[in-house]
């Protein structure tokens, strides 16, 4: 719950069917709200083996991605953190 809370979604709804795009969305002014989400999510996917999948093909760890993020990244990483407000108590 801190990690929702950190990036303002505590109030946040649960979304579905994302359709994800790696060169979709604009770039990003500012990487770093951006790497600071997908830090926080690498050490939650220690903890929450239920959203390592997810994680991983999001492509949220691979450098191309953390070097020029775009809004359908950090849009993604939104939708991970809506998913974990569903169930608090995994992992």
């Amino acid at each position: 719950m801190d990690f929702l809370s950190k990036a303002g979604l505590s109030a946040c709804k649960p979304e579905q069917d994302l359709k994800f795009a790696s060169d979709a969305g604009e770039l990003l002014d500012d990487p770093s709200t951006y790497r600071r989400l997908v830090g926080s999510l690498f050490y939650l996917t220690n903890y929450r083996p239920d959203i390592a999948y997810t994680y991983n093909i999001g492509g949220s760890d691979q450098p191309i991605f953390m070097d020029k993020p775009r809004s359908s990244h950090l849009e993604a990483a939104f939708r991970i953190l809506r998913y974990i407000k569903t169930s608090p108590g995994r992992g």
